[in-house]
């Protein structure tokens, strides 16, 4: 099934195939639970998640610049300026389990400069990326994941692009772009997005972090991904953030935690 992901108002066509699979992680004696090498990152909204009708989006700067990637960057228009990866957690249909997707934004020379491709990375180890609907509440769910699926797919030569056989939103690239030779930082910057599937556009992000939605360039949070920290922040409740279409796609908030 073809789908489009779309941020802002330009359009670009990303891989959705089926990677990730939700299971509860092994806990340790660590402060926030996780084993070393883990991050697990937190998406709170005012109502249960609706993961058949928003796609859940966690983007992800990991180049050390300190700069958010905001959506409305979030573009083949704006080279998708600080976007260095994304999770997108969804479930294809209510019968289905919740899954989640690793999007890689590969650089490539273009005649102007770097251009930027939007790959999917297929497929993390299952124990690597793991989607955990209703952590803690039932407004809440989590993603744990390994750091380790950021910096292998950054320093590797190319990452996979083929999609799997699950029925899922889906376009795959014209070709596997290599990425640039630079690695992960020890910085990285998150930001939260709720996109619709359903909308018109389809895939237009309808919620996002920061006192101004989906056009917010305000909201930062970065972290330094070599320390112990679990760091949560909440979001202004309307009207000072654009009303979302459902309480299932209006962000209350989120929560970082890391074990380096």
């Amino acid at each position: 099934m073809l789908r489009k992901l779309i941020f802002a108002v330009c359009a670009v066509a990303l891989t959705l195939a089926s990677c990730g699979r939700q299971v509860t992680p092994n806990r340790t004696n660590t402060p926030n639970g996780l084993q070393p090498g883990q991050m697990q990152v937190k998406f709170l909204t005012q109502a249960p998640p609706d993961f058949v009708n928003n796609w859940y989006v966690l983007a992800f700067n990991t180049s050390g610049n300190g700069v958010e990637p905001y959506a409305i960057n979030g573009n083949q228009l704006n080279n998708w300026l600080n976007f260095s990866f994304e999770i997108v957690v969804f479930q294809p249909n209510a019968n289905s389990a919740i899954q989640a997707v690793l999007i890689q934004f590969v650089s490539t020379q273009g005649p102007n400069g770097p251009l930027k491709t939007p790959v999917q990375v297929c497929c993390p180890p299952p124990q690597d990326l793991i989607v955990i609907p209703n952590c803690g509440t039932q407004n809440q769910f989590c993603v744990t994941l390994s750091r380790n699926i950021f910096i292998t797919q950054y320093c590797s030569p190319s990452p996979s692009s083929s999609p799997s056989s699950s029925p899922a939103p889906s376009a795959t690239p014209s070709a596997t772009p290599s990425p640039s030779s630079s690695c992960v930082a020890n910085t990285w910057n998150v930001n939260w997005f709720v996109a619709s599937p359903n909308g018109n556009p389809t895939g237009q992000v309808i919620s996002a972090a920061g006192s101004y939605g989906v056009t917010d360039t305000t909201f930062q949070k970065t972290y330094n991904v070599t320390t112990t920290f679990d760091q949560t922040w909440t979001q202004p409740l309307p009207p000072a953030v654009p009303q979302a279409p459902s309480q299932a796609a209006q962000i209350a908030g989120g929560e970082v935690a890391n074990e380096p």
